[in-house]
């Protein structure tokens, strides 16, 4: 029997500046049945995320019918009626890591609590207290972490980070669980990790569950039907193993690259740096993890790639590259017009070096309310060279050392939490990057 009915699904979008419209999804029509995996595939902006959104009744749309364990949304629908689905679902968005900063067990009971009163606040009472951590447990336990309970969400591995958002999600007794791709960005183990603990979740419950993932292993591990979405529209409805053999044939294979030769100039270099880090819970010092005596160049225009399994040091040494973290020991030089620059140290000259250097984190830090054109704009304005010499000529005149410019240059560089938290620490808001760095104009910047 259906717990989900779709019908001609359509969502527009029309964009505000230049009055284009996108079709997200166009006359999108499927059911799944209660105790099914429903996995959804396709390229990147085909729709499925939009698609999860409206089944999570958080995204109105233009046309159609979606019914959710017989909650009837259409265009008309009252708020509701959207509130209604919301109760019977819930979501495990894209690369989403909005979570406490305290244990594994104190995050899965403020879910409980406010899947009990709307309020993430933990109960005072005593007895309410141990009944919220009993629940909670026994949810962590579902998800496989009930051994690191007590660990801090800032240790977590990206996978285990993932187990602790669905045990969030799952404190709600859905009926329909939605998935908007639970294994990205993992290794090979994590990501296995992952897939084991959602097919645990759906035999344990008999849990609704649609899966969004381009991952083809993803599906094939769970899904039980695949259907793919191509610029909105369904193209292929069946089972997973055909699907999959359809979607495959539209990849290209790889090109082989060119062979690195020796004669290239060097652009980075980690000189016998030496980095010591320690993984606490909330009560005890679990493991020290020390990166002893690194050497290794990078040549001039060459990808080099990092690969070792979760927690043994890859990101730390990405911060470490990129500045925003100081070794214990050595040297992080950077290429600067045929002079290696110490970016370990603070001044004047590792800021015009770090203007070299760009870093994407595992957790976006997308601005929610600014347009692709803005965001743009804004990382111009760090990262040019002639405004990177205006901000040290402009912290000149507001008193600003150089030393004091390169601290606040880096934290631009941090994921937007741990900018936010420092720059409370130090008593500034973000004003003073706009003073120092103000933004691109838009007619260069779309240059």
């Amino acid at each position: 029997m259906a717990i989900v009915d779709v019908e001609g699904l359509t969502k527009k979008y029309e964009l505000r500046k230049t009055g284009d419209v996108i079709v997200g999804l166009d006359d999108v029509s499927f059911t799944v049945d209660e105790g099914e995996i429903l996995g959804v595939i396709g390229k990147s902006g085909a729709g499925k995320s939009t698609l999860l959104q409206i089944l999570r009744g958080i995204e109105n749309f233009d046309s159609g019918r979606v019914v959710v364990d017989n909650v009837v949304l259409t265009p008309e629908s009252s708020r509701d009626q959207f509130s209604k689905v919301q109760r019977k679902t819930a979501i495990h968005l894209q690369r989403s890591f909005a979570l406490w900063g305290q244990s594994i067990l104190h995050n899965v009971m403020r879910k409980v609590c406010s899947a009990r009163t709307g309020l993430e606040d933990l109960p005072e009472h005593p007895a309410e207290y141990e009944d919220v951590k009993a629940e909670a447990m026994e949810i962590v336990d579902l998800v496989g972490l009930k051994d690191k309970y007590n660990y801090f969400y800032n240790i977590l591995s990206g996978g285990e980070k993932q187990r602790v958002l669905l045990a969030r999600q799952l404190a709600f007794k859905p009926r329909v669980l939605l998935l908007d791709e639970p294994a990205t960005m993992s290794d090979p183990l994590t990501r296995r990790e992952i897939m084991d603990t959602i097919k645990k979740i759906h035999e344990k419950l008999n849990l609704t569950i649609i899966l969004v993932s381009h991952m083809p292993e993803v599906h094939e591990y769970l899904a039980d039907r695949l259907i793919m979405l191509e610029d909105g529209k369904i193209t292929y409805e069946g089972q997973t193993s055909e699907a999959l053999r359809y979607f495959t044939q539209q990849i290209a294979d790889p090109v082989p690259l060119e062979p690195v030769t020796s004669d290239r100039e060097k652009i980075l270099r980690l000189k016998n740096v030496w980095k010591k880090y320690r993984l606490l819970t909330s009560n005890e010092l679990i493991q020290t993890i020390e990166m002893k005596n690194i050497n290794f160049t990078i040549p001039k225009g060459v990808i080099m790639a990092m690969i070792g399994p979760t927690a043994k040091g890859k990101t730390v040494l990405i911060r470490l590259l990129s500045g925003i973290e100081k070794p214990d020991e050595g040297e992080v030089l950077v290429n600067v017009s045929g002079e290696f620059v110490d970016i370990a140290k603070y001044g004047r000259k590792s800021i015009i070096a770090r203007q070299k250097i760009e870093v994407m984190h595992q957790e976006f830090g997308l601005m929610h309310n600014e347009t692709v054109i803005d965001q743009f704009s804004y990382r111009l304005g760090l990262k040019s060279i002639k405004t990177v010499e205006r901000a040290l000529e402009r912290a000149e005149e507001l008193g600003i050392t150089d030393l004091k410019l390169d601290v606040l240059y880096r934290l631009a560089d941090l994921p937007e939490d741990e900018a936010r938290a420092l720059l409370q620490k130090m008593e500034l808001s973000q004003d003073i990057f706009y003073e120092l760095f103000p933004r691109f104009p838009e007619s260069e910047t779309r240059k």
